[in-house]
């Protein structure tokens, strides 16, 4: 995982793709709006899973000051 958070910039570039956000303590995918409401706007997009139960969520990151990390490669 690298040491710094990504950017707003950054998370534009990482759309589709698998983030480590460490306030929630969990992995989670970019979304990433491009026209609408919501253009412009980071959305950490994932699954809580507890005791046999998951529900769905989609964060504002910017709106919630959440940290996300772009995970290695290797």
């Amino acid at each position: 995982m690298n040491k710094e958070p990504l950017t707003q910039q950054e998370l534009q570039r990482m759309a589709g793709k698998p983030v480590y956000c460490p306030e929630m303590e969990l992995y989670g995918i970019v979304k990433y709006e491009i026209i609408g409401k919501w253009a412009g706007v980071p959305f950490l997009v994932g699954a809580w899973h507890h005791e046999g139960v998951a529900v769905n969520f989609e964060y504002n990151i910017l709106e919630r000051k959440l940290k996300c990390y772009k995970i290695n490669d290797d």
